[in-house]
C-alpha cells in the first residue's frame, strides 16, 4: 500500500509544480483515502443503436471485442380505450404489444407471417411468461423492445421488454416453435436463422429443440 501511494505521489508531482490541471489529474489517478483506495476508470462511452440496426463485428487485430446483438425497436402511443377502470394500461394489451414487438421484427428482415406461410413455414407460441413492473396511463408514449435470446433447431426463445423512457414496464419471455403449415414440428431453414441473427444472442447455436 506504500508504494502504490508513493508512486501515486510521483504521478501527481509534475502536475503540481506546472500549477494547472492538477484537480484533473487527480481525478484520473488511483486517490489514497483513509476510508481505503478508490480508483477511478476511465470509460468509453457506450454508442446506442437505432431502431433496426444490426450489430457489425469490428477490431483491431489481437483485439477481442464483445459484440451484443441489437434490439429490435418499435414506438407505440397507449390509447384511451386500452385503459383499465383505474385508468391503468389494461395487462391484456401488454400481450398484444408484445406480439407487435415480434411481427415488426420478422417484417424487418423479410420474415412477415404471410411470407412465411408461403414457403410452407409457421410461427407458433408455445409458452408465454410476462412480468408487469410499472403502470402505463393514456398518452404514454412507449418503445417495445425485442430480441431472440436463443434459436435452436425447431424453436426459438425470444426476449422482450416494454419502455417508457428508460423505465422499465414490462418484460416478456416467449418459446416459440416452428412447424410446417400442417402444424407439424420441423427444423429452422438457414434463410430464417440468418435473417434473425443480428437479434439473435448465439445465431450459431445448434442445440437441441
Amino acid at each position: 500500500m506504500a508504494r502504490l501511494q508513493q508512486r501515486v505521489e510521483q504521478r501527481l508531482r509534475p502536475a503540481r509544480a506546472l500549477g494547472v490541471g492538477a484537480r484533473q489529474q487527480q481525478h484520473r489517478l488511483a486517490v489514497l483515502r483513509p476510508e481505503g483506495l478508490h480508483v477511478q476508470l476511465d470509460r468509453r462511452p457506450v454508442t446506442h443503436r437505432s431502431e433496426g440496426t444490426p450489430s457489425h463485428r469490428s477490431g483491431t487485430p489481437g483485439a477481442s471485442v464483445l459484440q451484443v446483438p441489437a434490439r429490435h425497436q418499435h414506438p407505440v402511443k397507449v390509447r384511451f380505450y386500452e385503459l383499465d377502470p383505474y385508468g391503468h394500461l389494461n395487462h391484456s394489451v401488454y400481450v398484444q404489444l408484445f406480439e407487435t414487438g415480434r411481427i415488426e421484427l420478422l417484417d424487418s428482415v423479410g420474415l412477415g407471417l404471410h411470407d412465411l406461410e408461403e414457403r410452407g413455414y409457421r410461427f407458433v407460441v408455445s409458452r408465454i411468461e410476462t412480468r408487469f413492473r410499472a403502470s402505463a396511463v393514456g398518452g404514454d408514449a412507449l418503445v417495445i423492445e425485442t430480441e431472440v435470446v436463443e434459436n435452436r433447431r425447431a424453436s426459438s426463445r425470444w426476449g422482450q421488454r416494454i419502455l417508457r423512457g428508460d423505465e422499465v414496464l414490462a418484460t416478456q419471455e416467449v418459446l416459440a416453435a416452428v412447424t410446417d403449415t400442417d402444424g407439424r414440428p420441423v427444423r429452422s431453414p438457414d434463410f430464417m436463422t440468418e435473417a434473425l441473427a443480428p437479434y439473435t444472442n448465439d445465431p450459431d447455436d445448434e442445440g437441441d429443440a
